[in-house]
């Protein structure tokens, strides 16, 4: 009997797939952290090892090398669990040692047995097995030294396959269901805290709580087909990694964006008790800013979320753009020489096409001073420069996939301490 080791410290997610491959023949043990894991491969010697990337104590990409450091675990297959919003954790995991990687936000269960069942029914090397079908351009492996090499990975930015694959296990949506108000209260809970923290330092210990809850719904979600749910919640859970990381960038910029994400994120949990279809295909975001650079580095961050974008840099060109076209959301520079982002906003809300488009505006903090004219000219939200790119991603989709019936913007969250007030203000 081939055995398989899960290192996963969600205690439900990881209780869904030990089912799922007990009931597919393996023998299966669960560690819930990275160091755990590396002390069970002595005395279970597994062949395969499932390992989530996000993990406590050592990560994913940690226990990938200590591994390969080993001679005699050089030919353990590796496969690996990924959020879809760390392409470069991910390029790190390949590099490491990985197998194959798959997304949480497509792979559901069946699909992640079905990878374990081909990786272990092979005779074949790892370094001469045949390749997933599809390739994943978002976490696209850099080439990894033998052995093993990487085996292609699913795309993230594919709709999930058709048919039974895309059904959540009853069991898996069950529980997600009685999960859900603890998890609700928690999310209500730190980020409470967070907001009002005194200073960095002591919001350093509640972003780790709220990411280790945030973890545990991205996990949930996920293998239950809730993916507007799982895409925000996995976006959000690699913004407080690298705040947690880096707390330099816990700026009131990013602490607005997470308290607006995490709203979101309460009202997909009351509403998405559903399966879900994938992000819009259609989706389509607007950029405005005079600077080159700065058009780039928005579509960068963009492109993070798998998200499409026009960049323009005059203003009155897009405004002719968006008398004939819908999109789904913009994001404009407030200074711009001739017609500056207030305007904009203005002259863009005045349009039958895009009256009620939400309307991001990038600025530095000094421009928040005239908040008064943000909320005149009708934006609905902030995001200031310099940001993480993941920030600008977390952003976005918080427009994206938020309920139809939070289509007009919310009221704005309590400011945290020593930020400006939310633009937040009905189109």
């Amino acid at each position: 009997m081939k055995k398989v080791l899960i290192i996963e410290d969600d205690p439900v997610v990881a209780n869904i797939y030990h089912h799922k491959l007990l009931a597919a023949g393996y023998a299966v043990q669960v560690a819930r952290d990275g160091e755990t894991g590396l002390e069970k491969l002595k005395e279970f010697q597994p062949d395969l090892v499932q390992l989530d990337l996000m993990l406590p104590k050592l990560n994913g990409v940690e226990v990938i090398k200590e591994i390969r450091s080993k001679p005699e675990l050089q030919s353990l297959l590796i496969l690996v669990l990924s959020g879809g919003y760390a392409p470069d954790l991910v390029t790190k995991a390949w590099e490491a040692g990985a197998n194959q990687c798959l997304s949480k936000l497509n792979s559901s269960p069946k699909i992640v047995v079905d990878a374990i069942s081909q990786m272990l029914g092979s005779t074949a090397s790892p370094a001469t097995a045949s390749p997933a079908p599809t390739a994943d351009p978002a976490v696209s492996p850099a080439p990894a030294p033998p052995p093993p090499q990487p085996v292609a990975a699913p795309s993230t930015t594919s709709p999930p396959t058709s048919g039974a694959d895309t059904v959540p296990p009853s069991g898996a949506y069950t529980e997600f269901l009685k999960q859900a108000p603890k998890i609700q209260t928690q999310l209500r809970e730190r980020l409470h805290a967070l907001v009002r923290g005194e200073n960095d330092q002591n919001r350093v210990p509640v972003i780790i709580e709220l990411q280790a809850t945030i973890h545990s719904l991205a996990g949930f979600s996920g293998v239950t087909g809730l993916n507007r749910l799982a895409h925000l919640a996995s976006a959000v859970e690699v913004l407080l990694n690298e705040l947690h990381n880096k707390p330099t960038n816990i700026t009131r910029s990013t602490l607005h964006t997470i308290a607006r994400a995490v709203d979101c994120l309460l009202l997909l949990c009351k509403q998405d008790r559903r399966p879900q279809d994938e992000l819009p295909p259609s989706a389509l975001i607007l950029v405005v800013d005079d600077d080159p650079v700065s058009r780039k580095t928005l579509r960068t961050a963009l492109g993070k979320a798998h998200l499409k974008a026009v960049a323009l840099g005059d203003p009155e060109l897009a405004l002719k753009v968006l008398a004939e076209n819908r999109f789904d959301l913009v994001f404009s520079d407030v200074n711009m020489p001739g017609m500056n982002g207030y305007d904009f906003c203005k002259a863009l809300r005045a349009q039958p096409t895009n009256k009620t488009t939400p309307v991001v505006f990038v600025t530095s903090a000094s421009d928040l001073e005239s908040r008064a004219q943000s909320t005149i000219s009708g934006g609905n939200d902030f995001i200031i420069k310099p940001f993480p790119m993941i920030e600008m991603a977390v952003k976005a989709l918080t427009f994206i996939v938020q309920p139809k019936v939070n289509a007009a913007p919310a009221p704005a969250p309590a400011p945290v301490s020593g930020a400006a007030p939310a633009v937040a203000v009905a189109a």
